[in-house]
């Protein structure tokens, strides 16, 4: 009986192996692939140096720089500085950092105010793999030594997020930026300390059609220099094909369109617009989308999405942000707001 449930464990490996290198959703593109091509072509994906926004390379690769080197910012009236990342532009408040990290679908980066990194924004195309329950980490885990499916250890070191919420991904980027430390894939993620969604605001897209859900909330949090801070956080959460074993989707999913943006309490209201127009200024180049779809071509994943496509999913969760969260142009729910923005803070003042 152990040796037939054995030999069926194999077949599902199998199975959810060629589920993934078939390219399943309109953007599937997986750490294990990413840290395969990386490897295999140097230089081609963006680097995960830090650069500040007139292109000079920064010493060491923590986060946030040890040094800060530019003048402190005013939280009002951020100037726009274009960064050009020779694949991709994105327009950066004057005098920020930025990392970036990852490919094609997969492609992400980070950015922040070096004089005070409880300013920052972020984005990621795809993060996988993550796991649909506990319950299916815990089964690859106890699988591991069984039959020797390669990517076992890497689903049972995966974490797992709530698939009825996209949001849950949020908390377990702490357990991504160990998967990600572990298995060589250079991704930074923010530690979102003490995440506290507030609010959520209702949001379709074109992910709805592949997405087991969407998410777009305000929420609390401790900043990357420890401070009480506001975001808004958008997440979409593949659907992917599931396989079940004793009652267990053991497939394991990924999250789309990854997006944050992130003040202090206490200016949240001020920069929250110009943090959402730059985090969202996100636009390749016209050559590696096509290096990214020949890319899919030769591997049987999806093709990376246009930026009209991008920009069309920004644009929903703009006008979802305006019209729930701010009540209008006009910030007719400005009291609301405010009070959360005290909730927040209490909160995060009494935790210490």
């Amino acid at each position: 009986m152990r040796k037939n449930r054995r030999a069926v464990l194999l077949i599902v490996g199998i199975l959810i192996l060629a589920v993934f290198l078939s390219g399943c959703s309109a953007d599937s593109a997986f750490f294990d692939f990413l840290k395969a091509y990386v490897e295999s072509r140097e230089g081609t994906a963006p680097n995960t140096q830090q650069f500040d926004n007139q292109g000079h390379i920064e010493d060491g690769q923590g986060f946030p720089n040890q040094q800060p080197q530019f003048p402190q910012q005013q939280a009002l009236g951020l100037n726009f500085v274009e960064f050009d990342g020779g694949c991709f532009t994105v327009m950066l408040p004057e005098g920020w950092m930025i990392q970036t990290m990852g490919m094609y679908t997969s492609f992400g980066f980070r950015a922040w105010d070096p004089q005070n990194p409880d300013y920052e924004i972020f984005y990621y195309g795809n993060i996988a793999p993550l796991n649909k329950s506990n319950e299916a980490k815990y089964g690859w885990a106890g699988y591991i030594n069984n039959a020797g499916f390669p990517q076992a250890a890497l689903y049972a070191d995966a974490p797992a997020v709530n698939m009825d919420t996209a949001s849950s991904v949020f908390y377990v980027f702490d357990g991504l930026q160990a998967l990600s430390d572990k298995y060589g894939f250079g991704f930074s993620f923010p530690a979102l300390d003490m995440f506290m969604p507030m609010m959520s605001v209702p949001m379709e897209t074109s992910y709805s059609q592949i997405a087991a859900g969407e998410d777009l909330v305000f929420a609390g949090v401790r900043g990357s220099n420890g401070g009480a801070c506001a975001g808004m956080f958008m997440a979409s959460l593949w659907n992917s094909t599931p396989y079940y074993m004793d009652g267990i989707d053991m497939t394991p999913t990924a999250a789309m369109h990854v997006t944050g943006i992130i003040a202090p309490e206490y200016d949240f209201v001020n920069v929250e617009a110009t943090l959402i127009e730059s985090v969202t200024s996100l636009q390749f180049t016209m050559e590696y989308i096509q290096e990214a779809i020949d890319y899919s071509r030769r591997v049987g994943e999806a093709a990376m999405a246009d930026n009209a496509a991008r920009w069309a999913v920004f644009d929903r969760a703009a006008k979802a942000w305006s019209k729930y969260f701010r009540g209008g142009s006009t910030y007719d729910n400005l009291d609301d707001i405010n009070n959360m923005l005290d909730n927040i803070k209490n909160a995060l003042d009494n935790i210490g």
